[in-house]
């Protein structure tokens, strides 16, 4: 069980009703502070569809950065939207693969970008060589828009444990499909965050 309510768009002060970007349960946790959960998905519309930064790239290392965290909830979420921007079933075993140091199929620039994802999950900032690659193909604009979402889905993955957030109904199936791929990466999958039956 979350540790906070989960609040309904209803419950909102005036100003917020019919503000927020989701009825997804993060944003129903974040709506217990309501200016940042509005503040939050005003961030998560602009990346979602402001950004230059091609969306399936973006998609990819966000997952990648569920994946290497461990976080079933920020996985498995990302995972929905993801292939709703055009991940396929293929990009996300390529995940697992890359981060296992195993040969895909992947395009260089996928590569660079879920290396750098990786980078900045399981250290604080980008390698210069794997930047270098980002800045070859990207704009001034695009490393900004990939690396500060990163920065704080990694940064998510830290405290959506600490609320016990759980997973929608409408992405158990994901997870039922892909958590074999997050069980790779560990040995036992994150407990932390359950299920809503």
């Amino acid at each position: 069980m979350a540790r906070v309510p989960y609040v309904d768009n209803k419950d909102l002060p005036e100003q917020y009703r019919n503000q927020l970007s989701s009825d997804a349960n993060v944003t129903r946790a974040l709506s217990n502070s309501p200016q940042l959960a509005f503040l939050s998905g005003s961030m998560a519309r602009y990346i979602r569809h402001e950004s230059k930064v091609d969306p399936r790239l973006r998609e990819l290392a966000i997952i990648q950065v569920g994946y290497s965290a461990r976080s079933v909830y920020e996985y498995t979420h990302h995972i929905k939207i993801g292939l709703s921007f055009g991940v396929t079933e293929d990009d996300l075993r390529a995940i697992a693969d890359e981060t296992a140091g195993r040969p895909t199929k992947l395009e260089p620039l996928a590569k660079s970008v879920l290396r750098a994802a990786r980078e900045m999950t399981d250290g604080i900032a980008v390698a210069d060589k794997t930047f270098a690659e980002l800045r070859a193909a990207f704009d001034n604009a695009q490393p900004v828009d990939l690396c500060t979402p990163l920065r704080t889905t990694t940064a998510s993955c830290g405290s959506w444990p600490r609320f016990k957030l759980t997973l929608r109904m409408s992405t158990k199936s994901i997870w039922r499909s892909f958590h074999l791929q997050l069980r790779t990466r560990t040995s036992a999958v994150v407990t932390h965050e359950t299920m809503q039956r």
